[in-house]
């Protein structure tokens, strides 16, 4: 059916459920797309400040029937104010202790407030992990073997990540986490201790591939800033100079008297599986167990994370384009099992669900690829915490389809750019909780 045969109907008798159509260019409208069913009183308001007066609908693709004529027009009452609670005050002042500490815990039960707290928790975390990197990497120079044991403490805590038992997801921090310094290694290191974690590393190999992965880039301190990055645009001379990271990476890691399987790994880490790779270019045989998981990581991040922001994809598509395009360049047992750990849509995924609702995928759900869990977002500039939820296709809650930059609007597409680019972290499952759409 053509747009402009659908049916319209006022503005004043929408409601939630109802499936509309703008006639507006994407400039015109904070809407993530023109067409998508209303889920919300303020969807409504904002449709008001706009100035309409009247919108095409749906009534194939709408829930629910537009409000009456008389309806919409009748005013209606406003709702008497809800009284605040009491709370008693006792006057004994260690009474009075004893409430406030009921009301604290009261309050640390909300379902959202407990998910921030804990992504607060995680944060802080990760923020001391990238002091602790920098602090190393500042050493490596003058006392190399000060540096030596500040990485291998930084290791160590590390792997303290993983739990004992239990499932362990992939978390979204908040947005901008993922743009401060040494983010890109703690990053990496966590994708290397999950993907060595599925694959039950030895505790000595998956020690040097943490290792290996807090390394990797270390020589890129010895090459000037605007070349750290090989974004497709340099000469060959400043090509060659970049690649230059991987010999002087070796060299610190050598005078850090770092394990042989950790050097190795940093010599490797630009090698892919089909030969293509650099400087030796190196095919699958030729590379370790600790060079083809660094390998992977590494690529999946520089991809969703480069320095150059405008050449970054969102994790969908750096999935997709590692496994459609790519494939070849990575061991495939490991490839298989990164994509399921993952999941069809990362964490920093925008998504659009079934029911028409936009959402962040904010955490992995191992084994349930396509049930992440996600947090809605009405609106691209919304900046307070929604709830995260687990989606459930089986009740008919799903993932409709992942969205890149470009499909969206320009308010959409800068909320979709800045959510790819945010930290990652290991989160417990058990502690996360799950809480169903």
């Amino acid at each position: 059916m053509a747009t402009n045969s659908l049916p319209l109907i006022e503005v004043s008798r929408l409601r939630p459920g109802i499936y509309v159509v703008l006639d507006l260019g994407w400039r015109r409208h904070p809407f993530p797309m023109n067409s998508f069913t209303l889920r919300s009183p303020e969807q409504i308001e904002t449709l008001r400040s706009l100035g309409l007066e009247k919108v095409r609908y749906s009534p194939e693709r709408s829930s629910v029937p537009p409000l009456p004529p008389s309806a919409a027009t009748r005013p209606q009452p406003a709702a008497p104010p809800r009284p605040a609670p009491e709370v008693a005050r006792p006057a004994d002042p260690e009474a009075a202790k004893g409430t406030v500490s009921v009301i604290v815990a009261m309050q640390l039960e909300d379902p959202i407030e407990k998910q921030q707290a804990m992504l607060r928790a995680l944060e802080l975390r990760q923020r001391q992990a990238a002091q602790s990197h920098q602090a190393m990497l500042k050493r490596i120079g003058p006392e190399p073997a000060e540096a030596a044991r500040v990485c291998e403490a930084l290791a160590d805590e590390l792997l303290e990540w993983l739990p004992q038992q239990g499932e362990v997801a992939l978390r979204l921090l908040s947005p901008g986490s993922g743009d401060q310094p040494s983010t890109h290694e703690i990053g990496v290191a966590s994708l290397c201790l999950l993907l060595g974690r599925d694959c039950n590393m030895p505790a000595p190999m998956l020690r040097h591939l943490v290792l290996a992965a807090l390394m990797h880039d270390a020589g890129k301190q010895r090459v000037p800033s605007f070349l750290h990055e090989d974004y497709g645009q340099l000469t060959e001379f400043e090509r060659q100079t970049y690649r230059q990271h991987i010999e002087f990476g070796v060299e610190m890691a050598r005078r850090m008297e770092l394990p042989r399987e950790v050097v190795e790994a940093i010599a490797q880490h630009h090698e892919f599986a089909d030969g293509s790779g650099f400087p030796h270019r190196l095919d699958l045989d030729a590379l370790g167990p600790v060079s083809r998981a660094l390998i992977l990581c590494n690529r999946y991040h520089n991809l969703v994370c480069p320095l150059h922001v405008e050449t970054g994809l969102t994790p969908h598509r750096a999935l997709q384009r590692i496994f459609r395009e790519e494939r070849d360049r990575f061991d495939p047992t490991l490839l298989a099992r990164f994509v399921k750990l993952l999941g069809v849509y990362p964490p920093g995924t925008l998504v659009e669900l079934t029911d028409h609702r936009m959402a962040i995928v904010v955490a992995s759900q191992p084994g349930n690829s396509l049930a992440p869990r996600v947090q809605i977002v009405d609106l691209p500039d919304e900046a307070r915490p929604g709830l995260a939820i687990d989606l459930d296709p089986a009740k008919g809650v799903g993932v409709r389809c992942g969205l890149s930059p470009d499909q969206l609007n320009v308010r959409w597409a800068a909320r979709a750019r800045q959510i790819a680019r945010s930290g990652i972290a290991i989160e417990p499952l058990a502690e996360a909780g799950r809480l169903a759409a």
